[in-house]
Formats: structure tokens, C-alpha cells, sequence
């Protein structure tokens, strides 16, 4: 971890609404640059604009103090948050936001990683995502209609999620702590160094696990596709196994 030292941290709290298919959140990105040259400003892709949903933000802050962001590329994908002062090589800056996804409700561009259909609500790519400073610049330009859109760097998440009591939550890491009270529940989870965070619920999920060294594998579904399932997990925990005997265990483990 001493290695990491200016790895991205995200700090993310969500409600999400089942009924109306929304996720309210607010989150703050600890950002270091770890490039060799300023940054006068940090881009944020908007993922759900181009999945068919959309995300609107609101109350961005830079160290506490209030800036205006500026919207680019097709459908307003990408965020640019302006600094008052460059960011010199090694610093960090502190950028707060507050955001509301809108989740479509069918299965079109987003492959159903972004959707709710069958009473699950599938969350990938669902709030401002770092976009990647590397030799080209910023990687900014909006993905291809086909595969994966995102390309992240690796990045700590600390995310707090409140949904329904009746909702079975299936998320990237480890849990931390789980409440509930009136009906409603609340999950910390945590995971790092990883390139995104993923979330899905649904009422109808149960899950099998299989645990290979100090890690536990999860794999969620509805009861009826439970076989496909402990088969998904199955495969998951097999080179899990060979990886840990011909390089060395795996780093993220369940506590």
C-alpha cells in the first residue's frame, strides 16, 4: 500500500430508489497528479448519458470552494472541473459533488450492466468516474457503441449505500458494516487499488460463495438460475487457485 500512496480515493454515499429507478449520491475524489506536468483541470466521465440513463451533477467543489463545471463531448459525457490553481506534480486536490442517476428501465446500449429490468437494478459506471491522464493527454473522447466504455485507473472506493430492507446488495470489496432501521438499509463497502466500482440489487438475488485462500467469491442470481450460478462461482474459484500457486495470493482478501 505504501506504493499507492497517490492512488485516487473515492468517498461515495448513495440512496437508491427502486421505485422510481434513481440513485441520489454525493461523493468526494481525493486526486493526486501523478503525471510530470501541471494540471490547471480534472475531466469526470458521465457514463449514463451515454448508456441510455442520464446523471445530472450539481454542488461541485474543488478544496471546499465552489467552481462552475463545464459539460463537453457527445450527450455531455464528460465533466471538466476547473482548478483556480494548476495542480503541480504530486500534489493531491479535494473534489466534492452531489449527483442524481436517472437508471433506464431497458435493455438497450448498456448490455443490461446499466438497467433495471426484472426487478434488478444493475449499477456499472453510475456516478462521475476520473477520466485517465496519460501520454496522449486525457482520455476523454467517448467510447465505442461496442464492449466496455470505461478505460480507469486504479482507485480506492469507500461507499456507503441506503436502499430497501428487502433489497439483496452485490457489490464490489468487502463489507464493513450493515445496518437497518425503518425499513431501510445501510451497507459500507470498501475496495482498492480496483479500475471501477460495481453495484447491482434485487430483491429475487440469492447467492453461493466459494472462498480460495483468504478471498470469498460471491455470485448472485434470482433462485431459478442458481445452477448457472455455483457453475460462475465454480469457474471464478479455479484460477483463483492457479494464480495464487504460480505467482502469489491474491491481494484482496475477505476480513
Amino acid at each position: 500500500l505504501d506504493a499507492l500512496s497517490n492512488t485516487t480515493l473515492y468517498e461515495i454515499n448513495v440512496d437508491i430508489n427502486t421505485q422510481n429507478a434513481f440513485v441520489t449520491g454525493s461523493q468526494t475524489v481525493v486526486y493526486t497528479n501523478d503525471e510530470d506536468t501541471e494540471l490547471s483541470e480534472v475531466y469526470f466521465h458521465l457514463f449514463p448519458n451515454l448508456l441510455s440513463g442520464s446523471i445530472d451533477v450539481s454542488n461541485v467543489t474543488v478544496d471546499g470552494n465552489a467552481v462552475e463545471p463545464i459539460l463537453e463531448e457527445a450527450f455531455d459525457s464528460v465533466m471538466r472541473v476547473p482548478l483556480e490553481t494548476p495542480l503541480a506534480p504530486g500534489n493531491s486536490v479535494t473534489i466534492g459533488m452531489d449527483f442524481v442517476t436517472a437508471v433506464p428501465q431497458q435493455l438497450e446500449r448498456n448490455y443490461g450492466v446499466f438497467a433495471q429490468v426484472d426487478d434488478i437494478m444493475a449499477l456499472s459506471h453510475f456516478y462521475p468516474m476520473v477520466a485517465v491522464y496519460d501520454d496522449e493527454g486525457w482520455n476523454i473522447a467517448p467510447a465505442s457503441e461496442q464492449g466496455d466504455p470505461t478505460y480507469g485507473d486504479a482507485a480506492f472506493y469507500h461507499v456507503t449505500v441506503t436502499t430497501d430492507e428487502e433489497q439483496v446488495v452485490a457489490g464490489s470489496g468487502v463489507a464493513l458494516s450493515e445496518t437497518s432501521a425503518d425499513g431501510q438499509q445501510t451497507i459500507e463497502l470498501a475496495i482498492g487499488p480496483a479500475r471501477d466500482f460495481y453495484l447491482a440489487i434485487s430483491p429475487r438475488y440469492e447467492v453461493v460463495s466459494h472462498t480460495v485462500g483468504e478471498t470469498t467469491i460471491n455470485s448472485y442470481a434470482p433462485a431459478e438460475f442458481m445452477d448457472g450460478a455455483a457453475a460462475a462461482a465454480a469457474f471464478a474459484a479455479h484460477p483463483l487457485h492457479l494464480f495464487n500457486r504460480l505467482f502469489e495470493p491474491y491481494p484482496i482478501t475477505t476480513p
